[in-house]
């Protein structure tokens, strides 16, 4: 599938439950020079002087944490159960738990994730089946084959927002599970990068977030698209200003 072709798009319903919520997102090709640069180590020692100062009872408290939590609850799913994505990153960086893989990429949006509480995906582009990836809320036909776990584990439901194209999930509760049908190898040549923001106190680090990524890929060589943005109201979404994270 041609990237230039792709389209993201957040449904009407989802944006009457999460008014605030803004979905960026760009397509992303040469990926390959990323594993020659020195990029993701140095922003994975950033992700733990971030929050190695952060006690493991604070973290569920800090803004981005607290927010996203709250999203998952409005759905019908414990966040004490399905942790939200970006909460067990901070997790593994302030305890200097987080494993490297074997995808700079995955290291490179993990980190930066963890840097501005911001949660960041990608799907590759080959495994999609669809033109348009659509924020919604799940249905009966709806099917879904995780990277970790049962697909039992993920109840799909009319409270449960998901990124799906056509009956397929690619994405369980708007950031917590992926789906194998579109995760990023070695290999992946094109992928769709998605980053989220669920209220307006979240901009800011949105839009920095944004900018650190962005900047990372072109210096490795990477071509990028040009970003795009979802959801209700989406002029109010402003670039930030440069200066200190105020993510917790």
């Amino acid at each position: 599938m041609r990237s230039d072709q792709l389209r993201l798009e957040v449904d009407p319903a989802v944006s009457v439950l999460f008014p605030e919520m803004r979905v960026a997102w760009f397509t992303c090709r040469n990926l390959q020079a990323l594993a020659s640069t020195s990029f993701a180590h140095s922003l994975i020692y950033r992700a733990k002087e971030t929050w190695n100062h952060v006690s493991e009872h604070q973290i569920s408290a800090t803004r981005c944490v607290a927010a996203w939590r709250s999203a998952y609850a409005v759905q019908g799913v414990d966040p004490s159960k399905y942790e939200p994505r970006i909460e067990t990153l901070i997790r593994r960086f302030a305890a200097d738990r987080y494993e490297r893989f074997e995808v700079p990429l995955i290291d490179l949006m993990n980190a930066i994730s963890a840097i501005h509480g911001v949660p960041i995906k990608s799907y590759n582009i080959e495994g999609l089946r669809a033109h348009t990836i659509r924020v919604r809320f799940g249905a009966d036909h709806d099917a879904f084959d995780p990277q970790s776990g049962e697909p039992e584990w993920y109840p799909i439901t009319e409270r449960t927002a998901v990124y799906a194209d056509g009956s397929r999930v690619l994405t369980w509760c708007l950031n917590h599970q992926d789906s194998c049908a579109t995760a990023v190898a070695n290999g992946t040549e094109a992928v769709v990068m998605v980053a989220e923001s669920v209220d307006r106190a979240q901009y800011a680090e949105h839009a920095r977030a944004l900018k650190v990524l962005r900047r990372t890929l072109l210096l490795s060589g990477a071509e990028l698209s040009p970003l795009e943005l979802c959801g209700a109201g989406i002029n109010v979404f402003e670039p930030a200003a440069a200066g200190k994270s105020t993510i917790a």
